[in-house]
């Protein structure tokens, strides 16, 4: 479940992204009949558009929408009084019982797990000549 509402949410932040690639995605796959009966310069062939004008039209369509609905929602987000709920709940503590067996450990002396390392850690001799 957890991974479903990231992939949601995933997704619900990235469509603005993908609106543009989906209108180009789109333009591609019908570029013949674009470039043919919606094209804006079809009867100047010379110009070698192709319905790229018509693409371009619809991307800055696609991004002024986007940013109206953008301002749009921020309006009414800050026009609209917040109302915050809070669930009133009682805290309990309950007390915790440690182990009465405590290990005395003293600092001074040296812990029997490591004194076999000790033995391995040697200064390098000198040798005099």
């Amino acid at each position: 479940m957890r991974t479903f509402f990231a992939y949601f949410f995933l997704i619900l932040i990235l469509w603005p992204s993908w609106k543009m690639g989906l209108v180009w995605v789109w333009f591609k796959a019908n570029q013949p009949f674009i470039a043919k009966e919606l094209c804006i310069n079809k009867d100047r062939p010379e110009m070698h558009c192709d319905g790229k004008c018509f693409l371009m039209t619809k991307m800055r369509e696609v991004q002024r929408q986007g940013h109206d609905n953008f301002v749009n929602g921020l309006e009414n987000l800050l026009g609209k009084d917040l109302v915050y709920v809070f669930q009133v709940f009682k805290l309990q503590l309950r007390s915790v019982v440690l182990s009465s067996r405590i290990s005395q450990q003293f600092f001074y002396t040296i812990p029997t797990t490591i004194v076999h390392l000790l033995a391995l850690i040697k200064p390098p001799s000198i040798a005099l000549v």
